[in-house]
């Protein structure tokens, strides 16, 4: 099993142990967690994808080329893929040193978020922020610190 995920990231605590359980050995597929969130500019986006940045390959090691054989959204080419249902399963945080990831989804109260699916910290440091309010918002200085740096190194940043 491989799984796709970035160092600015995070999956549920339950991630791994329900991706493990429900992986059929011996059979090449990949495995989908559906339901995610998204944190960009201090606020929380509820989002579905058939095929995310945070799929998982599972495959024979005999035959193994590893979920990063393409991107994401076309590893439809690859094989099937078989979607699974865990709430806000993973956390994707668009912030300006992303290349590529954009705010999609709907915007939703940080309380609406599965307890299980944040840190115990994180999750208590939610619990009073109500919809569209900035949260997390002095949590990322080195990705903001990051951005700006690229940004003056010439580095084309795009920005959420």
């Amino acid at each position: 099993l491989t799984t796709r995920l970035d160092n600015d990231d995070a999956l549920h605590r339950r991630f791994i142990e329900t991706v493990q359980s429900i992986a059929r050995p011996g059979v090449r597929e990949f495995i989908n967690p559906t339901c995610g969130l998204i944190l960009a500019n201090g606020r929380l986006y509820r989002d579905r994808d058939s095929s995310n940045p945070f799929i998982t390959l599972s495959e024979h090691p005999a035959d193994c080329r590893t979920v990063w054989m393409d991107q994401h959204p076309l590893l439809a080419r690859h094989g099937p893929i078989r979607q699974f249902a865990l709430p806000d399963a993973w956390i994707q945080v668009v912030h300006g040193g992303n290349l590529v990831n954009h705010v999609r989804g709907v915007l939703i109260a940080p309380t609406m978020v599965s307890p299980d699916a944040l840190p115990s910290t994180l999750s208590a440091s939610l619990a009073n922020v109500g919809l569209g309010a900035r949260v997390l918002h002095n949590c990322f200085s080195p990705i903001r610190r990051y951005a700006g740096l690229a940004w003056r190194r010439g580095r084309r940043m795009r920005a959420a």
